[in-house]
């Protein structure tokens, strides 16, 4: 019987030292290259960041401008009536200025989406 005890931990020997093996190795692995020669870790020091460079002065804030108005849409209509309503639309508004106009071709009839002569007269000279 105290052969197979012996063969049992003549097995658990190889295990454990090769456990503490591992363990010493990395214990002398953290402690860094200065502990393998004996030599004290220098302290570890980092380089002193540059003084800033004086840079250009900072550009005064540009005065407010005027304030864009948002963008809107009203029908008045596609004629020549259109065009005239367009000075009480702006009056209305409180004065804004219109910049964008648009008109439609009346499509009761072929002759009318063809366009007649003189139509779009009075929305050019809007403009």
């Amino acid at each position: 019987m105290a052969v197979r005890q012996s063969r049992a931990r003549s097995g658990r020997r190889p295990a454990h030292a090769a456990a503490v093996a591992v363990i010493a190795a990395a214990a002398f692995l953290a402690a860094g290259p200065g502990a393998a020669a004996g030599e004290p870790a220098a302290p570890a020091t980092e380089p002193a960041a540059p003084a800033p460079e004086p840079g250009p002065e900072a550009a005064p804030a540009p005065e407010p401008g005027p304030e864009v108005a948002p963008a809107f849409g009203a029908y008045l209509d596609y004629g020549p009536r259109g065009v005239a309503r367009m000075a009480a639309l702006s009056h209305w508004l409180g004065g804004a200025e219109l910049r964008v106009g648009h008109t439609y071709l009346p499509g009761d009839r072929w002759s009318n989406i063809e366009g007649a002569p003189g139509f779009l007269d009075v929305w050019a000279d809007w403009r």
